[in-house]
C-alpha cells in the first residue's frame, strides 16, 4: 500500500475517533472549546474530569469540597460545591449532555469572592455592584446565575436581598450587566 493512503486513513480515523457525539466522552483542556460548548450546548458528553476543571476555572481561588452526579428525568448534572478560603461555598451545576452550563449559585456570606463565567459574561462582582445600586443598605441573602428561557434564552443573575422590611429580588442581565 502506498504510504500516502496509509497516512490519509490514519488521519481520517483519528478525526472520527476524536469527534464528539452522543456515545463518547471528551477529555479536553482547551477552555475556549469548553466555554463555547457549555454556554451554547453542544451534542457532546461532559466527563467528570472536564466538569471539575471547568468548575475550578469558574470559581478561581476555590477548591472542590464535594461533588455529586444527579440524574433526574432528562437532566444529568454534575454538581460541585466550591469552597473559598473563608469557608464560603458556591455550587456549580454543569449539564452532562449536552455540554451546557446549567447554573451557579451562592447562599453563604460573605459574598466577597469572584465568579468568572464563560464567554465574556459579566463577573459576579460586577453584577452584584449593579444589583446593590438598586437596593442601598440591603443585605444579600443569596444569588444565582442561570439561563432565563422566558427572555430569549439570556443568562441572568438573580439576587435576593433583605431590605429590613421585606425581601427584594433584583435581576441583572449577565450579558451586559444592566438591571432588568
Amino acid at each position: 500500500m502506498n504510504l500516502r493512503y496509509i497516512a490519509l486513513l490514519l488521519v481520517g480515523g483519528l478525526m472520527i475517533f476524536s469527534a464528539c457525539n452522543e456515545e463518547e466522552d471528551i477529555v479536553s483542556t482547551d477552555l475556549d472549546f469548553w466555554e463555547n460548548a457549555l454556554l451554547q450546548g453542544s451534542q457532546c458528553r461532559l466527563s467528570d474530569i472536564d466538569a471539575r476543571t471547568l468548575a475550578a476555572e469558574y470559581a478561581p481561588g476555590s477548591v472542590i469540597t464535594d461533588g455529586d452526579f444527579l440524574i433526574d428525568q432528562n437532566l444529568s448534572l454534575y454538581i460541585y460545591e466550591m469552597t473559598f478560603d473563608d469557608s464560603v461555598q458556591v455550587n456549580i451545576y454543569l449539564n452532562e449532555e449536552p455540554c451546557a452550563l446549567y447554573e451557579i449559585e451562592g447562599a453563604i456570606p460573605p459574598f466577597t469572592y469572584e465568579i468568572e463565567p464563560p464567554l465574556g459574561l459579566v463577573t459576579f462582582q460586577s453584577a452584584l455592584a449593579a444589583a446593590e445600586a438598586e437596593v442601598t443598605g440591603a443585605t444579600l441573602l443569596d444569588w444565582q446565575l442561570s439561563r432565563d428561557f422566558n427572555a430569549a434564552k439570556v443568562w441572568v443573575y438573580t439576587f435576593e436581598f433583605n431590605t429590613g422590611s421585606d425581601l427584594q429580588t433584583i435581576r441583572v442581565d449577565a450579558g451586559d450587566g444592566t438591571v432588568i
